[in-house]
């Protein structure tokens, strides 16, 4: 029975460390490039709405693969102890340590700089061109986006590369 538990804990952290890298791949790729193109009433209105629902879903899908991981971390074999000892402890510390980091620049880099994008936009009249200071502050975005989409594809490499570590080949 514990198996069973340990395997679905262990699918519901992949699923949602999946989700997580897809939504900011998504993110970047995608709704980024288009809301940039996008004349001001459509990026006003439409980044607004995405902009409220996208955190919700990053920080659920994050905490969720981070929660998941610490229960799977407590219930391993190596647990808490063998963090500092081993590669694969040292590994899972530099993946947890690289998800921490994406939920801090998810909530106090991306965050702050969209309500600063919202602010400006709404004081803008439509006909306007985009100016220099909403462009900077869009291109934040996307840089910030661009690399917490790198520092979650470097965590993902890392517990993978624990889990061969742990489980070999």
């Amino acid at each position: 029975m514990a198996d069973i538990a340990y395997a679905l804990l262990k699918f519901i952290h992949v699923l949602s460390a999946a989700l997580w890298i897809g939504a900011g791949v998504f993110n970047v790729f995608v709704i980024q490039r288009l809301l940039a193109t996008a004349a001001p009433d459509t990026r006003r209105d439409f980044g607004a709405r995405v902009f409220t629902a996208s955190m919700k879903y990053l920080n659920a899908v994050g905490g969720v693969t981070v929660l998941s991981g610490f229960v799977l971390l407590y219930l391993h074999p190596h647990g808490m102890a063998g963090l500092t000892g081993s590669l694969w402890g040292k590994m899972v510390l530099a993946g947890m340590i690289l998800s921490f980091a994406v939920l801090y620049l998810i909530n106090f880099a991306i965050r702050p700089t969209m309500r600063a994008i919202a602010k400006i936009s709404a004081q803008m009249p439509s006909d306007m061109p985009m100016p220099a200071n909403l462009r900077f502050l869009m291109a934040r975005i996307r840089i910030t986006s661009i690399i917490n989409i790198l520092l979650l594809g470097v965590t993902f490499g890392l517990m993978i590369g624990a889990n061969v570590v742990y489980f070999g080949p």
